[in-house]
């Protein structure tokens, strides 16, 4: 995903609909920063592996900075660090709880 894209109005409008559907809440540890800058939307199924998802709403997460950087380009399948009680719990609708573990698991 390249540097403009989040650049865009269209993207800017998603990610602050994904922070207030999460709570502004981290999905992948818990963490609840005070300062939401260091807040991302986050593809579960990263867009450079699936790129017809690139927008769709229940393809992303709150994630705060340090564990989106540390999940990067992969798939949360493959992060053995992430909470599995935050996908669970932290806000969501139940089609993005059930796409994410429907992808994820």
């Amino acid at each position: 995903m390249s540097g403009s894209f989040t650049k865009t109005a269209k993207w800017k409008a998603l990610r602050l609909t994904v922070l207030e559907r999460d709570a502004y809440t981290c999905r992948y540890c818990g963490m609840e920063p005070s300062d939401h800058t260091l807040l991302h939307a986050d593809h579960v199924l990263p867009a450079s592996m699936y790129p017809e998802l690139q927008w769709e709403i229940d393809n992303l997460v709150t994630a705060c900075r340090r564990c989106n950087l540390k999940k990067g380009a992969s798939t949360v399948k493959r992060c053995t660090w992430v909470d599995p009680k935050y996908l669970a719990v932290v806000g969501g609708s139940t089609t993005d709880q059930q796409f994410i573990r429907s992808n994820t698991q």
